[in-house]
């Protein structure tokens, strides 16, 4: 037991395997199954299930019944017999068209038999085949499919705008996944400054209290290193939080990373920095808004292009229905009277309507309505509805497509501005530090001094680390808009 023990101690259960994180890792995963993708999938599955319910009205259609009835009710009067029993079927094709026209086809029988009486001869399997064509059409509201026609299309329309927003947002997820990746890149190069940064307090520490033996020194000295101390483990405790809070958000994003333990792989910030200035330069360039650069202009015409179609057919949402229909028929009877008896079958209702002219015809125009203002007023809240929902979605979209690409130069200029002079100041601090420290060895400089200016040595270091943090963010962000642009920083799966 006590063996067992020993073991579980030291570890012998399988430890969770470990995964290095890279750009070209997590893009990877992006692709596979994920909440992102699912959502991406089930919203185009949508306007695509949306898109088949309404084609299935277009597609040939059979349909069929047969019933059977018999009784043995008696007749009321003398006059009157019981028609028992009844047999019906139907069967027949109907198809409707995009020009507003339906059309069926439809074979029907209808055989009957009863007992006679002094009035009434008897029946025996008197029967009755009809075939008709019927053909509808709507010659207001749906005129030549003029409704009909937009609205398949709109539908179409409106699953390849899906199509390419799931596009657009897989890459705008692949760009949070990289966001994410370089922030964790940014708090490791932080968490190296204040590793750094807690070993110089240590070792200063040790020699104030050394100094403090040695009464070289006052007690007030020890407790400023003391709190130097302090405050660095401070801040090295919150980088540590906070790479445990970026690694969260990519284990929520990537649930395949929440059984293994997830480590920054190796990166070169050189050639990510030239990368990026590389990708800078060539986006400067462009003297006007780079259209074939980017999605979001293709999908705003595919946007003003279902804004207009909903408006065409909003407008026949008021139109009264005026339905135009007509139909051709032949009717074979089977019936042959045989004395005080009337028999027939299904061959001889054929026989009948081939062997002669047994055709009909019915035409006739149905009309329906509003009387009242009500669907006028629900027309002009579609109109309202689609026109505000689709004119909002089509402002952001080109105010976002203006806005990236004239402020990217700007705001890198700035920003690079930054870290020039950041780092500038850092070289300077550093040179300063060796002398502060020298002058503080010989009594010259106060320790507040010293801490003051490895203070600053450090902020400059860290503003360096966020300024090339935000560069490459905004980047990122520019490469969410303008998701097809040629350079070497836009990666994809």
């Amino acid at each position: 037991m006590k063996f067992i023990l020993l073991l579980l101690s030291m570890g012998m259960v399988s430890p969770e395997a470990k995964i290095l994180l890279t750009e070209e890792l997590l893009l990877s995963e992006s692709i596979k199954d994920t909440p992102q993708m699912d959502q991406l999938e089930s919203t185009l599955l949508s306007t695509q299930i949306n898109r088949s319910q309404f084609l299935e009205q277009y597609e040939l259609n059979g349909y069929g019944g047969a019933s059977h009835m018999q009784t043995k009710e008696r007749p009321v009067n003398s006059f009157q017999v019981v028609s028992t029993p009844i047999t019906q079927t139907q069967i027949g094709l109907q198809k409707k068209f995009y020009n507003g026209v339906k059309t069926s086809v439809d074979i029907s029988t209808y055989q009957t038999s009863s007992k006679g009486n002094a009035f009434i001869p008897e029946l025996d399997n008197a029967t009755t085949t009809v075939v008709s064509f019927t053909a509808e059409m709507d010659i207001w509201k749906d005129l030549f499919g003029k409704l009909s026609e937009k609205q398949v299309e709109n539908l179409k329309l409106i699953e390849d705008q899906t199509k390419l927003q799931k596009k657009i947002n897989l890459s705008s997820y692949q760009i949070s996944l990289r966001k994410i990746y370089w922030a964790l890149v940014a708090n490791n190069e932080s968490l190296k400054i204040y590793n750094n940064l807690l070993k110089t307090a240590d070792l200063q520490l040790k020699e104030s209290e050394d100094r403090l033996k040695n009464r070289v020194t006052e007690r007030d000295e020890v407790l400023r290193y003391k709190a130097q101390k302090a405050s660095r483990e401070s801040s090295l405790e919150f980088y540590k939080y906070q790479k445990q809070s970026l690694i969260k958000q990519l284990r929520q994003m990537i649930p395949g990373f929440n059984e293994q333990d997830l480590e920054l792989g190796t990166y070169n910030l050189d050639n990510t920095v030239n990368e990026v200035l590389s990708c800078t330069s060539k986006i400067v360039q462009y003297s006007g808004i780079p259209y074939e650069n980017t999605d979001y202009d293709e999908l705003v015409g595919m946007i003003q292009g279902v804004q207009k179609n909903y408006k065409d057919i909003n407008e026949q949402y008021d139109s009264p229905n005026v339905n135009l229909y007509g139909t051709v028929k032949s009717t074979g009877v089977g019936a042959d009277r045989n004395g005080q008896i009337i028999n027939g079958d299904y061959g001889k209702s054929i026989d009948d309507m081939t062997g002669h002219n047994r055709t009909g015809f019915e035409v006739g125009v149905n009309v329906s309505f509003s009387l009242g203002k009500q669907q006028k007023t629900t027309k002009d809240f579609l109109n309202q509805y689609d026109q505000k929902r689709l004119e909002a979605t089509l402002k952001t979209t080109k105010a976002n497509m203006v806005a990236t690409h004239k402020e990217l130069a700007r705001s890198i200029k700035y920003l690079a501005s930054v870290v020039k002079s950041e780092k500038i100041n850092a070289s300077n601090l550093s040179q300063r530090i060796k002398y502060m420290r020298k002058k503080y060895e010989q009594a010259r400089a106060t320790v507040s001094d010293l801490i003051s200016d490895q203070d600053a040595y450090m902020n400059a270091q860290l503003s360096t680390i966020n300024a090339q943090l935000e560069i490459v963010n905004i980047v990122l962000d520019y490469l969410t808009i303008y998701n097809d642009t040629p350079c070497d920083f836009n990666k994809k799966a």
